[in-house]
């Protein structure tokens, strides 16, 4: 019989070391799955953290490209402008010279006319003077008949 209380506390003491043994592994489980639940939402955030940067990425990317359109459309403008302000610089300076042709014509023209105003006076003073002189010599011819 003392065998069998002696076999009866061994089981005993056998089945309160697996209780512990069990109770450590069920707490051992408990912290694996806490790790485990953890390292989960770690890398749920990190994947949702990757496809918010992809986001962010391509969102840069597309207004990298609309910058570039931006850019390009106005540097055809401004080839554009710069063509345009040529061409109007040029009917600009066209029309310019064709003015001053203009001025130095009609320049020449009153510069004509001045001179040929005084010819015209001269001539018309020399001729008032021959009738001048004629006149006189009638007087005098009248004088003597």
């Amino acid at each position: 019989t003392h065998n069998i209380i002696m076999s009866s506390e061994m089981s005993n003491v056998d089945i309160g070391l697996l209780r512990d043994a069990l109770a450590a592994k069920s707490a051992q489980a408990a912290g694996l799955k806490a790790d485990l639940n953890e390292t989960r939402e770690q890398l749920r955030l990190a994947q949702k953290e990757i496809s918010t940067e992809h986001g962010e990425k391509e969102m840069l990317r597309m207004a990298k490209r609309e910058l570039e359109s931006q850019v390009s459309a106005l540097a055809s403008d401004k080839e554009f402008a710069v063509t345009e302000q040529d061409f109007i610089l040029a009917e600009k300076e066209d029309i310019i010279a064709k003015s001053l042709r203009k001025i130095e014509l009609t320049l020449e023209d009153h510069k004509k006319m001045q001179l040929d105003f005084k010819t015209l006076k001269q001539e018309r003073e020399t001729e008032i003077s021959e009738l001048n002189c004629k006149n006189e010599q009638l007087q005098a011819e009248n004088v003597q008949n």
